[in-house]
């Protein structure tokens, strides 16, 4: 046997009159918080970017990741070498079993590596 189905539905209010230009305000704030953070976001990233001899700062590449799980030297551990090819870096990484984080173990630029006059 079905139940029959029930006809009533939740009543809606509307806002009262005197509280509607107190939600535009509130939603005006809030678009402007949202504009703020959006905008200075975008900012902050790009300074923290490389910067171009002009002082013209660049934004991070999106990187192509390679990764490989050896044994550390003290062979105790392993660590984690993570390299991008795009950005040309190398990031060495172990891992804090009390902490349950990555420490990072070492970096390399490779890119400042490779023009690195070698010799005396």
């Amino acid at each position: 046997m079905e139940s029959p189905a029930s006809t009533s539905s939740p009543r809606e209010t509307a806002p009262s009159p005197g509280r509607l230009p107190a939600l535009i305000a509130a939603n005006v704030v809030l678009l402007a918080a949202l504009v703020v953070v959006t905008i200075g976001g975008r900012n902050h990233a790009l300074a923290a970017g490389d910067s171009q001899p002009g002082g013209s700062p660049t934004p991070r590449s999106r990187g192509a990741y390679t990764a490989i799980l050896t044994p550390a030297a003290n062979g105790n551990t392993s660590v984690l070498v993570v390299a991008d090819s795009v950005n040309q870096e190398l990031v060495i990484l172990g891992w804090d079993k009390t902490r349950k984080t990555f420490i990072v173990n070492g970096y390399r630029d490779l890119a400042a590596d490779s023009n690195e006059v070698i010799g005396r």
